[in-house]
């Protein structure tokens, strides 16, 4: 899974269970993005981050630099 417009090479996807709290995240290399401004503009991460927080009573997580991005769900099971 590549996305070489946004200059991303690898991917890398981890899950996590621990006493009923599931983790899933995913760490790229790509260039980052303005997460703050993102939030307020995207589409995309607004359905996500919604159906995350109301169907899955949980939260995600993000962190972007220029060397790339992580992201992650939490929530219970």
């Amino acid at each position: 899974m590549s996305n070489p417009l946004l200059g991303q090479q690898k991917y890398r996807l981890d899950t996590m269970l621990y006493q009923m709290l599931s983790t899933i995240g995913g760490i790229d290399d790509g260039k980052g993005f303005n997460v703050e401004e993102c939030s307020q503009k995207c589409l995309g991460l607004s359905i996500v981050n919604s159906y995350v927080e109301d169907k899955l009573k949980g939260s995600m997580q993000f962190e972007s630099t220029a060397c790339g991005t992580i992201v992650s769900f939490t929530f219970n099971m």
